[in-house]
């Protein structure tokens, strides 16, 4: 059986470090997880014009640096020592509930498959030996859901300020008319 790591030769062009009027987008960081030497290297060297790339060879690694690095997604094997890339992706969901969570998996059990995506609330899967194009295309999906939730994260937030400061104002001003309505009653009174 011949077995593709999904390895595959581009010619990249060599842009150099950006000038000082120049700057270049920051580049998004996706986590690899696979207990397999070859395939996280062969999906790092595919995915790292791209993206901003860090690898993990073990799940419960992924998980710890999961606690303090934000990734735009998460491509995990399924069959991994101590733990599932199911699992994996389920308890990432609760670290990095925005990330998209892609599964790649080696086995096409459809009924496995099928729990694996509900459990780890996996935003896509794809089968080894995968198709160089279909990730970068799926990933490229995933990420641009990602920066759409961060996004309207960031709306949502500005609307809440915006909204209190419109509420403290109106009760400012509200405070502002009740003093000049005592202050006519006053008035009037005398």
């Amino acid at each position: 059986m011949k077995v593709s790591t999904g390895f595959s030769r581009k010619l990249v062009r060599a842009t150099g470090p950006a000038t000082a009027n120049e700057k270049r987008p920051a580049k998004e960081t996706i986590l690899l997880v696979d207990d397999e030497p070859g395939i996280l290297a062969a999906l790092a060297f595919q995915l790292e014009s791209s993206y901003e790339v860090v690898t993990r060879d073990r799940p419960a690694d992924a998980l710890e640096l999961l606690e303090t690095l934000d990734v735009a997604a998460i491509v995990s094997d399924q069959r991994m020592p101590g733990m599932t890339g199911s699992e994996l992706l389920a308890a990432s969901a609760r670290l990095r509930p925005d990330a998209a969570r892609i599964l790649l998996t080696g086995y096409a059990d459809l009924p496995a498959v099928i729990d694996a995506v509900n459990e780890g609330q996996i935003y896509f899967y794809l089968t080894k030996p995968w198709r160089p194009a279909e990730l970068e295309a799926v990933l490229s999906r995933g990420v641009e859901r990602w920066r759409f939730l961060r996004e309207r994260e960031h709306l949502f937030a500005g609307l809440e300020r915006a909204n209190a400061e419109l509420e403290a104002r109106v009760a400012e001003r509200t405070q502002a008319l009740e003093r000049q309505n005592a202050e006519l009653e006053r008035v009037n009174d005398v």
